[in-house]
């Protein structure tokens, strides 16, 4: 599983650049959703670094998403900005601790 306290944490996210990259110029062209991009991201674990660790996630900082966040838009921006709005949330929901389990 993905997480940023490893040591190729780099070689990570140099290696999530290129994977969005790869479907840009057609997503650009088509306007189509990234599902693909999406997917990619849940299978590599991506999608639940801002979740607590409590819940599953990795409870990344608010740093390391940043840089999660950048390799991913380097590759691809319409990616970026879906799993910049989730990390968003899932740290919003974190900080509120009026949940039920």
């Amino acid at each position: 599983m993905i997480h940023p306290e490893r040591d190729d944490w780099a070689r990570q996210l140099t290696a999530l650049r290129q994977q969005m990259a790869e479907l840009a110029a057609s997503l650009d062209a088509s306007g189509e959703f990234p599902w693909r991009n999406i997917d990619h991201l849940r299978a590599g674990g991506w999608l639940s670094l801002a979740v607590p660790p409590s819940c599953g996630g990795a409870g990344a900082s608010l740093a390391q998403l940043q840089q999660v966040i950048a390799a991913i838009a380097w590759g691809e921006p319409a990616t970026a900005l879906i799993v910049c709005m989730q990390y968003l949330h899932h740290l919003r929901l974190a900080e509120n601790d009026v949940w039920h389990a």
